[in-house]
């Protein structure tokens, strides 16, 4: 993929607040190495979430001067229901104040008894805790290859297919209430879910009456994967492509935060009037009218906007080819990041970083907080055993992911290049201190164990 040149211009900055090496060491440790206790403003270059963190564009901040701020059927919810409809093919929407109350309403409404099973290519952790809430087990059901950190591959964000029907044999399909497709997929790094795979998975399981259901939070990205690498779609616009992999599902949700480029906001959508309904009562209790679902005019109207600019070809091919560079930056130096890069962050491997430091001594947050101190750039380990590891519901046991992995997650729209090539440099830095570094114990964490993800209390072993 070639890059292409920036498609904007920058008519606002916001200073950047530098703090010393020995700043960052204190302020750290103040804060227990939990990168979630961190004040915004001690954090230099900030790569630890794409959500919420985009860059709006001027006629997004137009738009919010438009807001109607009525309480009901303001005419900035039109505006975002017809976008939301355009985007999508689907006849039913709600907002919502972000991606995972729309979840939370989704599963809440669908889940009619514990004791099911929800399986995913592989689920978000706000997606994974909700299941568990309301007594089902999540299931990840993603390819050997997606395993291998160095294997190359054009869609390592599928699911295991293979895997699906065995699952649908072994536990039934009535225990199934749905199929969760994540695009992209952030536990295997940011990698895409080709069409193939989405129209296959949903094949399957409607032919066994399990509902479909696609978190959207960056289906752009994927769209634009597929766009590029998958026969028949070099021609086909981004919106085409979206449309498509829509057709083959029966509810998206999406995190608006990511790929529909606001600081807040959520999505659900469907052709199932009933259970439209069924979704409407409950967000009048918990969000709000169903005209607004929790968010100001104002930031419907920036979501209705923003929504269509992140169907762009120019900023997607942009905005990848910005992840991409780092990804090659950190390869030439030698940094083992996950294979190939993903659309929205690049993954450091821990592992093979420092792999004098086993995983329970938390590799990856070693290496987030180390590239913190040395340069000011900070990430999160994620997925790691840190905070991604789970009792097993049926034996007990405490269960490690896969990997051990530190994401750098680059807003959109917000870094330039110059600032890329420093991150690449301050985590090459990081790296190069190999045996000098230790890991970490735990001083305290949430009974919650997805909690794990947010909060943590560490301390340096000697």
């Amino acid at each position: 993929m070639r890059r292409i040149m920036t498609p904007y211009r920058i008519k606002v900055v916001e200073p950047i607040k530098w703090n010393t090496k020995e700043e960052r060491e204190r302020i750290i440790k103040e804060a227990d190495y939990c990168t979630g206790f961190l004040k915004a403003e001690d954090i230099p270059i900030n790569f630890e979430t794409d959500s919420g963190t985009s860059a709006m564009s001027q006629d997004q901040w137009a738009g919010m001067m438009k807001g109607d701020e009525s309480y009901f059927c303001c005419k900035n919810w039109y505006h975002l229901e017809e976008a939301v409809k355009k985007f999508t093919g689907f006849k039913y929407v709600l907002a919502t104040h972000q991606g995972r109350a729309a979840e939370n309403i989704i599963c809440t409404c669908l889940f009619e008894k514990p004791g099911g099973i929800v399986p995913a290519n592989a689920h978000y952790g706000t997606t994974e805790v909700h299941t568990r809430r309301l007594g089902l087990n999540p299931i990840n059901l993603y390819p050997e290859e997606a395993l291998d950190t160095q294997a190359l591959g054009d869609f390592k964000g599928n699911i295991d297919l293979n895997k699906f029907e065995d699952l649908i044999k072994k536990k039934g399909a009535k225990n199934i209430p749905f199929l969760n497709i994540v695009l992209t997929n952030n536990f295997t790094a940011g990698q895409p879910v080709s069409m193939a795979n989405v129209k296959e998975a949903s094949k399957i399981a409607h032919k066994n009456g399990i509902k479909v259901i696609i978190d959207s939070a960056r289906i752009a990205e994927n769209a634009f994967f597929i766009k590029e690498r998958e026969p028949g779609y070099k021609n086909k616009s981004i919106r085409e492509i979206c449309r498509e992999i829509y057709s083959y599902a029966d509810i998206m949700h999406m995190s608006s935060k990511k790929g529909a480029l606001v600081n807040m906001g959520g999505l659900i959508a469907t052709n199932d009037k009933d259970f439209y309904e069924k979704m409407s009562a409950m967000l009048i209790q918990f969000e709000g009218y169903i005209t607004y679902g929790g968010l100001s005019g104002r930031d419907l109207e920036a979501l209705a906007i923003g929504l269509n600019e992140g169907l762009e070809y120019d900023y997607l091919a942009s905005r990848i080819g910005q992840v991409k560079l780092l990804g090659d930056l950190l390869r030439k130096k030698g940094v083992p990041i996950y294979e190939p890069s993903g659309g929205h962050a690049i993954y450091v491997d821990a592992r093979k970083t420092y792999p004098h430091i086993p995983k329970e001594e938390f590799v990856a947050q070693v290496l987030a907080v180390q590239t913190y101190i040395e340069s000011g750039v900070m990430g999160i380990e994620s997925p790691s055993s840190l905070g991604w590891s789970r009792t097993d519901p049926e034996t007990g046991k405490l269960m490690s992911p896969p990997f051990e992995l530190v994401r750098y997650a680059i807003p959109r729209r917000v870094y330039t290049d110059s600032q890329i090539e420093y991150a690449a440099e301050g985590i090459k830095t990081a790296m190069d201190l190999g045996k000098k570094l230790k890991g970490f114990r735990i001083k305290w964490v949430p009974k919650n164990e997805f909690l794990r993800i947010f909060q943590y209390r560490l301390e340096k072993l000697s």
